[in-house]
């Protein structure tokens, strides 16, 4: 939400838990503010797990799509790792599946 009386300009959002809050923002915003949806797609450097519901809503609504695969160069500091299996639940916090050197 906004300071004061002002409405918000950005959310962003990876899942249709976020759905409400990014359709709240592009219907009631006079200027459609800013909904960006993060694409969990880099099974590579890390969890791979695409919301397609999602997706095609953002598609629809004309909301920006991030891929973590081709838009982020880098999505972890230095020296931080995947834990091996630790995909295997994406509700696992993120200090639960990464360790640093």
């Amino acid at each position: 939400m906004g300071l004061g009386n002002t409405a918000p300009t950005m959310a962003v959002g990876n899942s249709m838990g976020d759905y409400q809050m990014l359709g709240y923002l592009s219907d009631s915003v006079p200027e459609g503010g800013l909904s960006m949806v993060i694409n969990h797609d880099d099974p590579v450097r890390e969890c791979a797990y695409e919301d397609e519901e999602l997706l095609e809503k953002a598609r629809e609504k004309g909301w920006l799509v991030i891929s973590m695969k081709n838009d982020f160069k880098r999505l972890f500091s230095t020296g931080v790792k995947r834990l091996k299996g630790s995909c295997q639940s994406r509700k696992r916090s993120l200090t639960e599946t990464v360790i640093r050197d």
